[in-house]
């Protein structure tokens, strides 16, 4: 739609009104009638705000002519300009209404025209009235777009096999339409029409996050108002676990869980984690045997996910299914959380570094000893559900193939701590390349991080803290000679640095400024372990791997 600026409805004197009525901005006659001279020309003076005005009003173009007038009112708020400036605006804002709201009719039309099946309309109705809900704008043709696109479920004689429950085809279901109509009638104060909508379109995609969710916070602020507490605080439990709550958010559910709790929040976060263990899907484990072939390779895999990535949650629970499976001296796991497609407070400098090394544009994404799985391997993304395929028929496969591959060099890792100090020492030998472009790596991960984002996913596994070596880059490695290198984390520097990078990143973005306002960067000593890799920088092979917990003294 085309902005418009809303009507101004701002305070004119009587005076102010007589004076625009009576004469034009400029120079005004003397009162008296003819028996009294004009003012000279050459003494006539015109005043900014009457300058501004006349300069407004010679703008042909209606929204440029809008900020004009604007930039008037703000600057001249006293002059007896504002009351003609303040209506032309109006005037103008309301022509912008009417012909952008033709405009969307005409284009909503055209698209309908062009659809080739039922289905096809009803997606178009479909979208037209949730990007009108999103805007919360011309809620009445929202709410015909909405009913439009459900009547399509219910035309008898209806031949398009897409629109069938079971349809796996065309991802738009009827209770989906059930749910957008719930909203726009929230939206407007029809809360007793919204409820069963909204209902329906909560229990009809229980698989589905991103549609199940469209309609928790309207259900939770329907309960909040009409007194069931421990119903509200049901629905803002699921919100939690979708990442949906904003700091005024937050503060209702602290309030609620008070309300219901003798006035306390002890066990809000234990309760929190209960319910997610409980209701998160469980990938079946077999504990890994090695066979013959198996050879002295630890295999990295380096994932690319986001908490705000819907289709990361099922790659996310795989490779929680794979520490579980395997012993670390097997499989290593590091997660480098990226802002795609939404800010994510896990992301930092050197997950960046990483992306910015593997060229990776999306997520999920992940390499099993730098390299990008076989075409026949890669399974993708998807929902949490989809885990178990995820690891049996792509990352399962790729992690059997590599385990029977010899090391190409050999790496060894000590780590001590003290108080906030986390000391590394890393020795490597034995290197099988004359590559002249080895790195060794050494990173600090977090082995369980609580941050429930928008992709359902609450806990997080061996998170990616920090990188040694100048810009996340490592350190560079004759392969004819052997080596160890030294490196202290110092936590408090780590947390801080992770701060630092979440200040700067929402300086940048405004708009994540909610997400990013939880305290994920603040790392907890307890569950710290180091990973320590050698990595050709051009061909991306990783010659081997070790990892090392950080065991507190």
């Amino acid at each position: 739609l085309t902005e418009v600026v809303m009507p101004l409805v701002l305070p004119v004197s009587c005076a102010a009104v007589i004076f625009v009525l009576a004469a034009p901005l400029g120079a005004l006659h003397a009162q008296g009638g003819a028996s009294r001279a004009p003012v000279p020309a050459a003494q006539a003076q015109v005043k900014p705000d009457e300058e501004a005005y006349q300069q407004a009003s010679k703008i042909k173009d209606p929204q440029e002519r809008v900020r004009a007038l604007l930039k008037l009112l703000a600057e001249f708020p006293d002059s007896t300009a504002v009351f003609p400036a303040a209506s032309e605006v109006k005037k103008l804002s309301i022509d912008a209404v009417v012909k952008a709201t033709s405009d969307f009719v005409a284009a909503q039309n055209a698209r309908l025209s062009r659809a080739k099946d039922a289905a096809g309309r009803c997606w178009e109705d479909f979208f037209a009235a949730g990007e009108l809900l999103r805007r919360e704008t011309l809620l009445d043709f929202a709410e015909k777009y909405a009913r439009n696109g459900l009547a399509y479920w219910t035309v008898p004689g209806r031949d398009d096999p897409k629109m069938t429950a079971n349809n796996s085809d065309f991802y738009l279901k009827e209770v989906d339409l059930r749910g957008l109509l719930g909203q726009i009638l929230f939206k407007q104060g029809r809360r007793d029409e919204a409820e069963p909508l909204l209902r329906q379109a909560y229990a009809g995609r229980p698989s589905d996050l991103g549609m199940t969710t469209m309609s928790l916070p309207y259900l939770a602020d329907i309960a909040r108002e009409r007194g069931r507490d421990a119903e509200a605080l049901e629905f803002m439990t699921d919100m939690v676990f979708n990442g949906m709550l904003t700091p005024e958010r937050r503060e209702q559910l602290h309030a609620l869980y008070r309300k219901t709790h003798e006035g306390s929040l002890d066990g809000l976060e234990q309760m929190l984690d209960a319910r997610y263990e409980a209701t998160r899907p469980k990938v079946p484990i077999t504990p890994y045997r090695p066979g013959p072939a198996r050879t002295g390779r630890a295999v990295l895999a380096e994932v690319f996910t986001g908490a705000g990535c819907g289709s990361c949650a099922g790659v996310d629970l795989a490779f929680d299914a794979v520490l579980e499976r395997y012993e670390r001296q097997d499989v290593i796991v590091m997660m480098h959380h990226v802002h795609i497609p939404s800010p994510d407070p896990l992301a930092n400098r050197v997950t960046e570094a990483r992306q910015k090394f593997y060229r990776v544009d999306s997520a999920p994404h992940y390499m099993i000893d730098g390299l990008e799985p076989p075409v026949s391997m890669f399974e993708g993304g998807g929902p949490p559900d989809k885990a178990e395929t995820i690891l049996s028929k792509g990352i399962e496969p790729w992690l059997q193939r590599e385990l029977v591959v010899p090391p190409d060099a050999r790496l060894s890792l000590r780590v001590t701590s003290k108080e906030d100090r986390v000391a590394t020492a890393a020795t490597v030998d034995r290197i099988k390349t004359a590559s002249k472009t080895l790195r060794l790596h050494v990173a600090l991960v977090e082995n369980h991080v609580r941050y429930s984002g928008t992709n359902g996913v609450r806990f997080h596994s061996v998170v990616v803290r920090d990188m040694a070596g100048d810009r996340a880059q490592g350190f560079s490695v004759d392969p004819r000679a052997k080596a160890t290198v030294r490196h202290v984390f110092d936590l408090q520097k780590v947390s801080a640095d992770l701060k630092a990078y979440l200040d700067d990143y929402a300086a940048r973005q405004p708009a994540s400024l909610d997400v990013l306002a939880a305290d994920a960067y603040q790392v907890d000593r307890t569950r710290l372990a180091v990973v320590a890799f050698v990595q050709d920088e051009v061909s991306r092979r990783v010659l081997q791997a070790v990892y090392a917990p950080v065991k507190l003294k």
